[in-house]
């Protein structure tokens, strides 16, 4: 994964070195459970970690991803993060988890499969999303 913050910064979209300490949005983070629990929707909170792809990681990188601290894998997000924080934008990190990691279980990873299962647990994924945006504070 390459910073999006690389090569020439555009003042006016933010300053050229932006503190990460607190990327995602605790206020934010706090009305996504709410509405999670008010609609009976599962979440979980959790480290993740973003891989360039488009392929799958080998078992071996799973176990050392987890050794560092990750609970999900994925290959977006997180330089999305980085950029609409370097905006000063308010940012909440949500993933909608499709399948165990390569090595996890007895079972080859397709993408058909992993396409699917956004399909099963799309509705879920649009009610908390609606949900979230319809609690958010007004922009200031």
């Amino acid at each position: 994964m390459h910073s999006p913050l690389i090569g020439q910064n555009i003042d006016q979209l933010g300053e050229r070195f932006v503190d990460m300490t607190d990327v995602y949005d605790a206020e934010l983070r706090e009305i996504a459970q709410k509405v999670a629990d008010d609609k009976g929707i599962t979440v979980h909170s959790g480290i993740y970690i973003q891989v360039p792809g488009p392929q799958y990681e080998t078992p071996a990188e799973i176990r050392m991803f987890r050794q560092l601290g990750a609970d999900t894998i994925g290959m977006s997000s997180a330089v999305e993060a980085i950029a609409a924080r370097h905006m000063n934008m308010r940012v909440i990190g949500i993933s909608q988890v499709t399948n165990m990691a390569a090595g996890m279980e007895d079972v080859k990873l397709s993408h058909e499969d992993i396409q699917a299962a956004t399909l099963d647990t799309a509705e879920n994924f649009v009610e908390l999303i609606s949900g979230l945006i319809e609690e958010m504070p007004d922009a200031e």
